[in-house]
């Protein structure tokens, strides 16, 4: 998992026309992203992702406010997919779970 910032984004993610990221909006305090980075983990290795143009990333809503606004962020976590058009991300509305983040990823990536 990448760490994002404010810093870094345009040069990591706004640029990268090969890959789609996953990003993760995450906040330190709070128990359910805790929760939530193992199976958001455990998805980037998982072999059904191993051939897509993807990358995976993370980004804390308490020290990015500027594009945690950008990007409508309410709640942490939140997972929104930036393809091909990085202006206007895919939110992520299934389960919290390994298994359904990445048959969502590979459908994402399959049809974007």
């Amino acid at each position: 998992i990448e760490t994002l910032t404010s810093d870094n984004w345009a040069e990591k993610v706004d640029s990268d026309e090969e890959n789609a990221w996953v990003v993760t909006f995450y906040a330190d305090w709070c128990p359910y992203c805790k929760t939530f980075s193992d199976e958001f983990s455990a998805a980037i290795s998982d072999p059904e992702l191993a051939d897509k143009k993807i990358k995976f990333g993370a980004l804390d809503v308490m020290a990015n406010r500027d594009l945690t606004k950008k990007y409508g962020i309410k709640r942490s976590p939140t997972v929104k997919i930036f393809g091909k058009d990085k202006e206007t991300p895919e939110d992520y509305v299934g389960q919290r779970k390994t298994a359904d983040i990445v048959s969502h990823v590979s459908e994402f990536c399959t049809t974007n």
